[in-house]
Order: structure tokens, then sequence, then C-alpha cells
């Protein structure tokens, strides 16, 4: 990003098939804001991944992002996030949009969401730096090491 762009916060895309409701009305469009810290904290206490795990339980300050989410099987922790990030579906109430309706979803629309959340969330490039829009300081970003890995699996 440079001079006045602003990091994009929120994107919208499409599902292949989307979801039925019960009154048969169909609900494809997606309205899905980028991972913040909170919701990957979320993933080390909450309460469905921590059964998953055994009972294991790992505060925010044990172990790195990619020990959190190697916590429990991929699916359940994208579920959690869908029910986190996805910000509207179609004409569905917020409330709505939960890991239960994640696993009513399509095969093609899961792989759909599991394509645009890593797009989304991994897609820094070659920005060097953030602008905050409030006060307009450059918030350096550290640079990635040549074929590291990049912990939220992008």
């Amino acid at each position: 990003m440079e001079g006045n762009q602003q990091l994009q916060v929120t994107m919208d895309f499409d599902l292949p098939i989307g979801y039925t409701d019960p009154q048969g009305n169909l609900h494809r469009h997606i309205n899905m804001r980028r991972v913040k810290g909170c919701d990957i904290e979320g993933l080390a206490v909450d309460q469905e991944l921590k059964q998953v795990r055994g009972g294991q339980s790992y505060g925010s300050d044990e172990g790195t992002i990619g020990q959190i989410l190697s916590m429990g099987p991929v699916y359940k922790i994208y579920a959690y996030l869908f029910g986190r990030v996805v910000i509207s579906l179609g004409d569905l109430p917020k409330a709505q949009i939960n890991r239960k309706l994640f696993s009513e979803l399509y095969n093609p629309d899961i792989t759909c969401f599991f394509a645009r959340y890593n797009e989304f969330n991994n897609e820094m490039g070659s920005t060097k730096a953030i602008t905050c829009p409030g006060c307009g300081l450059a918030i350096p970003l550290p640079e990635q090491p040549e074929g590291g890995e990049n912990p939220f699996g992008g």
C-alpha cells in the first residue's frame, strides 16, 4: 500500500451453490471481514474446540498461532472462524451465521470459503507498511523470510 491506499478490511463474494433457508430462500452473497487477533485467541479457549482437543486448553500467551491452529481439525477451525468473520450471508440475520450453518453448506461452498478466506487474510504481497486511517501513521510490517511458512496456512 502506498500513498493514501488503505488496507481493505472486508470483501464480497458469492458462493457457488449457496445456503437455502427453511423458507426456501437462497443465500449466496457473503460479506466477510479480515480475521483479527481476538478471533485467533478465541480458537485457544473455544469450548467445542477444547472438547476436540481432549479438554486441553491454551491461553492466548501459550504457543504460536501455528500451534493453536493445529490443535483441532481444520474443518472445525474454519467453521468457528466462519461464524466470526462472515458479516452477512444473503439476507440472513447475523445471529444465524454460525458454525451450525457452516456445517449445512455444500462442499463446493466450503471449498470456496476456504479459498477466499485464505486469499483475503494472507494477501499482504509486497506491502511494507499499513497506514493508520485515523492518524496517518505508517506502521511497518515485519518481513517474512523468503520461503517462510505463513502461520495462517497461506
